[in-house]
């Protein structure tokens, strides 16, 4: 879809519009991919992970519903903050950790990333639904990985869209 094209289509424009306007938000967020949004139960916790952020110079702003929001590309980087204010600098290598997968695209990555990166870990079905379980130790290298795979996942679905004449081209990262 080209300029012409979107020119001509009045919900086109619409999007592209909200798109250059969601861009500049007046909290000077960053434009580009959010991550989930997420909110520790305890508070001093919650605090204490805005402050290593905000140590860290990663952007941060607060959804409708109070989750704290962030651009991916700090994923990897805030999940460590989260995991050191849960549980302390030291990584265990008794500790595990896991994440819920709900996607199949996303299943067939992270097994690839795990297994290419030499990263025990082990896949599990409780009532239908992925769990992928690790020792903590590995961590902050499985950090890395989610963000990785959270960002190409979602450039693929862009392109996807392209392709159906979903989205317009020029919205799509020219680097992938």
């Amino acid at each position: 879809m080209d300029l012409a094209q979107i020119t001509k289509s009045p919900g086109m424009l619409f999007f592209c519009l909200f798109m250059v306007l969601a861009g500049c938000g007046k909290d000077n967020f960053p434009s580009g991919d959010i991550a989930s949004g997420f909110k520790l139960a305890d508070e001093s916790q919650q605090r204490l992970v805005m402050e290593m952020m905000e140590q860290s110079n990663i952007p941060f702003r607060f959804d409708e519903q109070g989750l704290l929001q962030y651009p991916l590309q700090f994923h990897a980087a805030v999940l460590g903050i989260i995991r050191q204010v849960s549980y302390g600098e030291a990584l265990s290598h008794t500790a595990i950790e896991s994440m819920v997968i709900l996607d199949d695209r996303k299943k067939s990555k992270y097994r690839a990333q795990f297994e290419s990166k030499g990263i025990p870990f082990q896949p599990q079905d409780i009532g239908g639904v992925t769990h992928i379980v690790w020792l903590q130790l590995h961590g902050p290298q499985v950090d890395e990985i989610r963000q990785v795979v959270e960002m190409e996942t979602r450039q693929e679905r862009r392109l996807e869209a392209v392709a159906k004449g979903e989205m317009p081209a020029f919205l799509v990262d020219p680097g992938s």
